[in-house]
């Protein structure tokens, strides 16, 4: 799952809700870019719920809460409910740049 987004329905959710998972090193522009044009992609199809994967995420940086926090508004936007299950560093990320505690943020590894 390193470096290159993955998407795929969630079936037995409602209507089919989706999810895009990513890993590794996610200090890089190009690979930030990957997950945010595959999130992206899934919320033109305004699914009711997407769920980001975000735990096996080693490394990230503030271009990672940035495209959180673009991707939180957009999917407001299209009524879709956006869960995040991350990392602790990307947790720690998030708390750097002074996100709010996100009520769908579900913490995972050490």
């Amino acid at each position: 799952m390193g470096g290159e987004p993955k998407t795929f329905y969630i079936y037995g959710e409602p209507d089919y809700s989706r999810a895009v998972a990513i890993g590794g090193d996610l200090t890089n522009c190009d690979i930030i870019r990957a997950f945010w044009l595959a999130s992206i992609e899934v919320l033109e199809h305004q699914p009711p719920e997407l769920w980001l994967n975000l735990t096996k995420v080693l490394k990230a940086d503030t271009k990672l809460a940035a495209c959180v926090v673009a991707l939180i508004r957009r999917a407001y936007e299209c009524g879709t409910i956006i869960h995040i299950i991350g990392s602790v560093v990307v947790q720690d990320i998030l708390n750097i740049c002074k996100l709010p505690p996100l009520r769908q943020f579900i913490v995972t590894g050490s």
